[in-house]
């Protein structure tokens, strides 16, 4: 039952921004439409639906020019940083998997003769090694 309910939860929290979009064009409609029919005089419903759809297509300019702009990306570096299980590796990483990886990049780096990638093989073993 309490995963049941977590799962729920989960799925009402990926949509908080849908839902918060919903009721932001809602509000914006019930502000303007009675502004706009004093000046405008149209069917409520028609300017009702005219204003919700120019809100809708604000909120999407303003969500294309935040991502274009890359305004988010701050935000995801204080998560990054705040949460450890991003930062440090887990003792099966770095005892198994980070090493696996590590002989790869040797062999890539030997097959290539990649100088950069030479640098950071160089990088990742001394960081292992403390």
């Amino acid at each position: 039952m309490r995963d049941w309910l977590f799962k729920q939860y989960w799925r009402i929290n990926r949509a908080r921004n849908v839902l918060s979009l919903f009721f932001w064009i809602a509000m914006l409609v019930g502000i303007w439409v009675p502004l706009i029919q004093i000046v405008v005089p149209m069917h409520k419903w028609a300017l009702s639906i005219m204003v919700g759809l120019l809100c809708l297509a604000g909120a999407l300019v303003i969500g294309y020019a935040w991502d274009k702009m890359g305004l988010w990306q701050s935000e995801t570096r204080q998560m990054v940083k705040r949460n450890v299980a991003y930062i440090e590796p887990t003792k099966k990483e770095k005892n198994y998997l980070i090493p696996l990886q590590l002989e790869t990049a040797r062999a890539v780096a030997k097959m290539t003769n990649d100088k950069r990638l030479a640098k950071q093989i160089k990088e990742v073993e001394s960081w292992l090694s403390k």
